[in-house]
């Protein structure tokens, strides 16, 4: 999808941030919209669990670990969409713009993915069937823009790795959850 193609969604929450925009888009002439989609990272509140976080905490308690694996996203680094804020502030950027990786995963591969990277082993398992939220699959976010305006998208792979290596992940807060 691109940014200017009309949003069709098709649960209460892509309903609500649809509405979202619209109010803002009315509110607010000079405005900055990044639709993102699910959105990776470590954050520093105890507001919102991060799935990576939620992985490794069962991962390293010995929990299976089970996991979607039906339906497809395109998971985003929190650090490229802060990035990707910043430059468009920067140039003084207005409008809709679309920020999203270029390979699908769904939550089982996520999660393999970081049991990998992390280099920790644990059950983890498929889950097939119907979510119990309706959800997008395969839903690809055009970042064209995004890239014409030098704003770089990290890999899953590569990102999970900043992850595991940045300064307020020490191994303690990783691996010691409790």
């Amino acid at each position: 999808y691109s940014p200017a193609d009309n949003p069709s969604p098709i649960n209460i929450y892509g309903t609500t941030k649809y509405k979202a925009e619209i109010a803002v888009r009315e509110a607010v002439d000079d405005h900055i919209i990044l639709r993102c989609p699910k959105i990776f990272g470590v954050s520093e509140t105890n507001c919102v669990e991060d799935l990576t976080v939620s992985i490794l905490e069962k991962l390293t308690t010995n929990e299976v670990v089970g996991l979607d694996d039906t339906t497809e996203r395109y998971p985003v680094f929190v650090d490229d969409i802060a990035a990707a804020i910043q430059r468009l502030l920067d140039i003084d950027a207005r409008g809709i713009y679309h920020i999203s990786t270029d390979t699908p995963y769904t939550k089982y591969e996520f999660g393999l993915k970081v049991s990998q990277i992390f280099d920790v082993s644990g059950d983890i398992v498929p889950v097939e069937g119907s979510p119990l939220v309706e959800r997008p699959s395969g839903i690809r976010l055009d970042s064209t823009t995004l890239s014409r305006l030098g704003i770089d998208i990290t890999p899953v792979d590569s990102a999970l790795d900043i992850i595991k290596h940045q300064k307020a992940c020490s191994f303690r807060k990783i691996y010691s959850f409790k």
